[in-house]
């Protein structure tokens, strides 16, 4: 059912089942949210990086469809101005857009290559790494203090 392999930067080995071939049959679809992270990867994981990273995964698999992905960005959208004058704990913070410096600009953080011969996508950042490496950013919800 896999339609092509993932990596999630050049460095990563090729992963199934994360881009599915809708023509070949059927494709299951879960009333909770699913993870293709497996208790051999927890299992795997001996630093407190490894399993920071493997959370963010959990989370942007599982939280996919409830648009949490961006908080976990550190990206904030801007409260309307309107909603600003109709609300008193809208501050003028909250009208200002966040997007953290460790965020590839110009579409990058969405950039990937595709290797058709092979069916290899590969993305050009991991921003789950991403994360992992600016974990002590101040946009980032505080997983490690």
């Amino acid at each position: 059912m896999t339609a092509v392999k993932v990596k999630f930067d050049v460095s990563d080995n090729a992963r199934s089942g994360y881009v599915l071939d809708r023509q070949a049959g059927n494709i299951k679809a879960y009333t909770i949210s699913g993870t293709l992270v497996k208790a051999e990867d927890l299992d795997a994981a001996v630093s407190q990086d490894q399993l920071l990273y493997l959370l963010y995964r959990l989370r942007q698999e599982i939280f996919i469809a409830e648009g949490r992905r961006m908080t976990d960005l550190g990206i904030r959208f801007p409260v309307s101005q309107t909603e600003q004058l109709n609300n008193p704990n809208v501050k003028a913070e909250h009208i200002q857009a966040q997007l953290p410096g460790f965020i590839p600009l110009n579409r990058g953080m969405d950039d990937f290559t595709y290797d058709k011969d092979n069916g290899v996508v590969t993305m050009k950042y991991d921003m789950n790494a991403v994360l992992v490496k600016n974990k002590h950013a101040k946009e980032l919800f505080p997983f490690i203090q």
